[in-house]
Parts: structure tokens; sequence; C-alpha cells
């Protein structure tokens, strides 16, 4: 029982801590890449969520999803995507634009926002490796 899936922001070569969701399902992963795409429009480098470190943009992200409401539910932490149950709907890597003038390992342009599908769960091994987002 449950829809269960997990998600993961990166940034280059920095990753965030791997969120878990028993009910979100692949609805979770869109909220994920719509929060992400908003963010990916500014340009600031300022602080850390201006540079998009994926620490901190879970943090933000986990406020964004829970409104200043507790977690009495659905929602838990792992350190890897291996942490906690994500069967049935796999685990997503969402890709966030770097701070201007990055220099270590970044994504192309047209990656930013996208999705990586890294397995897990019963889903057909079809499915697209990567989902642009948007589409």
């Amino acid at each position: 029982m449950g829809n269960r899936v997990s998600i993961q922001f990166q940034n280059g070569t920095e990753k965030s801590v791997v969120l878990f969701s028993h009910w979100g399902g692949m609805g979770f992963v869109k909220i994920a890449k719509e929060y992400a795409a908003e963010l990916n429009k500014g340009d600031g480098c300022g602080e850390p969520l201006d540079r998009r470190e994926p620490r901190t943009v879970m943090v933000d992200f986990i406020s964004h999803i829970t409104k200043g409401e507790r977690v009495t539910h659905d929602f838990y932490l792992g350190c890897t995507e291996h942490d906690g149950d994500n069967w049935g709907n796999g685990h997503h890597i969402i890709k966030l634009k770097p701070c201007r003038g990055a220099t270590d390992d970044q994504p192309e342009p047209s990656e930013y926002g996208g999705v990586e599908y890294h397995g897990g769960g019963d889903q057909p091994e079809t499915i697209a490796k990567t989902v642009r987002a948007g589409k």
C-alpha cells in the first residue's frame, strides 16, 4: 500500500540528501520538477539558495511542500536512494542550474530541471532514463 518514490536535487557533482514520500508517487516528482524549474529561472549567486546548492534547495523544498505544517507522515530523509522505500516509482534526481561562473562539472543548459530516473520500484525498464522539464 502506498505510492512510494524518492527524489534528490543535484547541481554539478553535489547532491542533496534523499527525500522519500510514501504517498506522493509521480505527482510528487512533478511538484519537485516544477519547484526546480521556478528556482532555475534565477541568476543570482549571493545566497546558498540563489546558487541552488542542493542541500539548501532540499530544505527549502521541504518548507515549500509542507507550508509550515508539521510532518506527521508521508515524508522522511535518507543519505542515499537505498535508505528508504521507493518501490513503485523509483528514485529521481532533479538537475539544478549552476550559478554563473561555476567551474565544476555542470550539466548542459538543456539538462536544467531534467530528471534522471534511477530505477527501483516496479516500473518497466523501457521508461525513459531522462525526462526533460516541461514535457
